[in-house]
């Protein structure tokens, strides 16, 4: 990256300093913080890239964690910032950044209760470009015995030929199946990330039985207070009923996401239209798992919880 002439922030320089800035805020958190184990989770898109290999970037870097944590959480974010800030200077001599708890920038008090996110704001910005690149971290809190329900493994991460030094709790691939049918159901409108995300979960997670994805699903449920009866009348609605005959759709949403030649590739390779398969097959399993599952919605409300 050539900053020693002013100009425009290129989509591609955007694209690079968000993840570069995402590796070093990931890096941060993981080492700054004490005991992690069953009381944090790293999962989202960014997860799927930086863990697990996915080639799709993602906006945002997504945290499940307990109350506990997120009071550690804000204890340590100016120490993460001081530590991506050195980092990011030595990628891009002379940029400022900067990472704000937006709740508290804007003078409110926050309690770390169950249900609500924290939201920290990274901003990047360097006097030869012109423009801005901003990172949003979620923290999304749990009861603090769902938390620690949740199946991951200790893994560092990798974007932009950059490692994290230091491990962070991540989902497994199967827990992630059970969040994309979660977020799925939940969502008013589609988001076609959501299904090339699940296409490559399919491609990498091996096989699975229907009892051992839905456990996952019960505590992705739980962990966001809904029910499996919710769950399975979300999948049905219009828009994921759809999904099958919308594959040019994805298609050319796609292009936005997959960076340089991973979209031509993953065309000419035949994965996005087989990605695409996969998760309209992976809604209509959990539907019918959840049917097998679950008596009539009349009987019993079936909330998820343990």
């Amino acid at each position: 990256m050539d900053l020693s002439k002013r100009g425009h922030l290129t989509p591609a320089e955007k694209t690079m300093i968000s993840q570069t800035l995402q590796i070093f805020t990931l890096d941060g958190i993981a080492g700054s913080l004490g005991d992690m184990k069953g009381r944090i989770m790293f999962h989202g898109g960014t997860s799927i890239s930086t863990i697990h290999g996915s080639p799709r970037w993602s906006e945002d870097l997504d945290f499940v964690v307990s109350p506990s944590m997120s009071n550690d959480l804000d204890a340590v974010r100016e120490e993460v910032e001081r530590q991506a800030a050195e980092r990011i200077d030595e990628v891009t001599p002379g940029a400022k950044f900067e990472l704000v708890d937006k709740g508290k920038a804007r003078g409110k008090v926050r309690e770390a209760d169950p249900g609500t996110v924290m939201r920290w704001t990274g901003r990047w910005e360097h006097p030869s470009r012109i423009g801005v690149v901003k990172i949003k971290t979620e923290f999304y809190i749990a009861e603090p015995d769902i938390t620690a329900l949740y199946t991951t493994f200790d893994a560092t991460g990798e974007a932009v030929g950059i490692e994290t030094y230091h491990p962070i709790p991540a989902a497994t691939l199967d827990t992630i199946w059970a969040d994309k049918i979660m977020a799925m159901s939940a969502r008013p409108a589609m988001k076609w990330r959501d299904v090339y995300d699940m296409g490559y979960v399919m491609d990498h997670m091996g096989q699975m039985s229907d009892d051992d994805l839905y456990k996952r699903l019960e505590v992705a449920c739980a962990s966001y207070r809904s029910s499996m009866t919710t769950i399975c009348d979300g999948l049905q609605r219009d828009y994921l009923a759809d999904l099958s005959s919308n594959y040019q759709t994805f298609k050319n949403d796609m292009q936005s996401w997959l960076p340089g030649m991973a979209f031509d590739k993953a065309e000419e390779l035949g994965a996005l239209e087989k990605y695409h398969e996969a998760c309209v097959t992976q809604i209509d399993r959990a539907r019918m798992m959840i049917n097998a599952r679950v008596a009539e919605p009349d009987d019993e409300d079936y909330a998820c919880g343990f």
